[in-house]
């Protein structure tokens, strides 16, 4: 069985599904296009921050640099060390001291790279483990010059400055002073602060109980890796130096996402709020050029003011306008040929009578008006057995053809003696069709069965009498 539709609902069927394509994959092109876009920032940030990391790790050696300087600078230590006074030595720069000059531990040598004094702010086991990466041993020459890097303890890193302590009158050497100074959650949360960003120093191997690495020489700073979170983006920078070694501890940078990073599922969704728009907008425009001037056409055809009709014509497109006209030729041709029926059956002498499934009486031609003697207003509507009966015993009678017709739908023909009741002293013998037809509609209503009288001859009868 074929499914009906109309043009209202497949057209909506249509431009969704066509927009919901289009949405799909601008959506998917947009998604693309943000993940590239995100991962060529990520590329640029990447490299801009490793710059940036070399930056401030040369900024705190710098700074380091200088609070050495004064100390290699002070004429009080260059006597102190050249007597090798250590006791005055440490007392001048005691834990107290140290903290004010925000250093985590000194050590003074000699020419021969002994260790005069030392002292440190954090556990003296520590601070020894780290001077023996400075202090020479016995019977081995002491490379007496200049040097800055970091030294990796026990999980702690330091950061740490050597410099040459000189007279000033003689230019001899003394010996070297060396500053260690503590990578801390303090210094990295300072530079996160004043950067936006967060920083941290995450150790990468557990070979070496103690390391020292010297950047007196340069290193090379490169991405060791890269990851998403859901609030940042981490970086991991490796620092090699001298003969391809590595340090034991990497560089971390989390750089917060900001709205349109973090947000990629934005422009997507943009994207589909601007194609629903256009999908009704779309959708609109269809229904005003096509829908409803397809609802005005069945308006016209229904119409029957003239001046409606010309104002209504005047709305349709060119094409509806063309099918009204089509359709209205036909339409006149099916009405003359209906007014011609109407006119053949009036004329013809047989009596018709059509009756719905009640077997009430819908229409009469003007033969069967005349025939059963009352007026067409007194008959429409009544029962037809009410009016015309059977007088011979030989046919089962007018509701019995009338049943078979309406209900068992079978066709009816036969001879029979009727009388009617506006003229019950007389016999009319004639032929009878009685046959169901599909509903037709009348302007009484709607018809289901029609019977055709045709009267041979008629005979006074009795009316009293069975027979006739």
């Amino acid at each position: 069985m074929n499914q009906r539709y109309s043009i209202d609902n497949s057209v909506r069927l249509g431009v969704g599904a066509l927009a919901m394509l289009a949405a799909l994959v601008m959506c998917l092109a947009a998604f693309i296009v943000v993940k590239e876009e995100r991962e060529y920032w990520q590329a640029e940030i990447t490299s801009n921050y490793r710059h940036y990391i070399s930056t401030l790790v040369y900024q705190e050696f710098e700074a380091l640099s200088k609070v050495n300087e004064i100390i290699a600078q002070t004429p009080e230590n260059h006597d102190l060390l050249e007597y090798a006074s250590t006791e005055l030595l440490n007392a001048r720069y005691s834990v107290t001291k140290l903290r004010k000059h925000d250093v985590s531990g000194v050590l003074f040598q000699n020419n021969d790279g002994q260790a005069v004094s030392m002292n440190a702010v954090f556990n003296p086991r520590l601070l020894k483990l780290v001077s023996q990466r400075f202090v020479t041993v016995e019977g081995f020459k002491f490379d007496n010059h200049v040097d800055y890097g970091m030294v990796f303890v026990e999980g702690r890193i330091f950061l740490y400055n050597t410099a040459l302590i000189q007279q000033s009158s003689a230019q001899k050497s003394l010996g070297t002073v060396t500053v260690l100074r503590e990578v801390t959650s303090d210094m990295l949360d300072r530079h996160s602060q004043a950067n936006g960003l967060t920083f941290d120093v995450q150790y990468t191997s557990a070979s070496h109980r103690v390391v020292k690495v010297s950047y007196l020489n340069g290193v090379e700073i490169r991405v060791t890796g890269q990851s998403d979170t859901e609030s940042n983006f981490k970086i991991e920078y490796q620092v090699t130096y001298s003969g391809g070694q590595t340090q034991p501890a990497s560089f971390l940078v989390y750089v917060p996402l900001s709205e349109p990073n973090n947000k990629i599922w934005v422009l997507p969704v943009i994207i589909s709020a601007l194609m629903v728009m256009t999908t009704l907008m779309l959708w609109g425009i269809i229904r005003q050029l096509l829908v409803h001037p397809s609802l005005e056409l069945l308006r016209l055809i229904n119409e029957h003011d003239r001046k409606k009709i010309d104002e209504i014509k005047q709305q349709l497109p060119l094409e509806l306008e063309r099918v009204y006209r089509q359709f209205n030729t036909l339409y006149e041709d099916v009405e003359r040929q209906s007014r011609f029926s109407d006119l053949l059956v009036e004329a013809i002498g047989d009596v018709i009578i059509t009756v719905n499934q009640e077997s009430e009486i819908d229409y009469l031609n003007p033969a069967a008006v005349t025939w059963l003697g009352f007026s067409e207003e007194q008959l429409i509507g009544q029962p037809l057995d009410m009016y015309v009966s059977t007088r011979d015993d030989l046919t089962s009678g007018i509701a019995h053809w009338l049943y078979q017709a309406n209900v068992n739908k079978k066709r009816i023909e036969t001879h029979a003696k009727i009388t009617v009741l506006s003229n019950m002293d007389t016999c009319f013998e004639a032929d009878v069709i009685c046959q169901p037809i599909d509903l037709m509609k009348t302007k009484n209503g709607s018809s289901s069965a029609v019977i055709v009288i045709r009267v041979n001859k008629k005979r006074q009868c009795d009316y009293r009498q069975n027979g006739c």
